[in-house]
């Protein structure tokens, strides 16, 4: 993504004010990602297809499945 787009200066705001100990939605979102198995998405910053998200919904019905 260019880096003159707003999306991506949020992307910016939020990864630092994670890293100084801020709590926000980025955090839950990654702690979320991470715990279900998908780490590789939170280290590449890169999702260039869809398959992750199908894999991920996936994943998130399986879950409700268990329960």
């Amino acid at each position: 993504m260019p880096k003159h787009r707003y999306l991506y200066k949020c992307d910016v705001v939020f990864k630092f004010l994670a890293t100084i100990g801020y709590v926000n939605w980025v955090t839950h979102l990654r702690e979320h990602v991470l715990a279900n198995g998908f780490g590789y998405i939170c280290i590449s910053q890169n999702v260039t297809n869809e398959v992750f998200l199908s894999e991920y919904v996936q994943r998130l019905k399986d879950q409700y499945v268990q329960l």
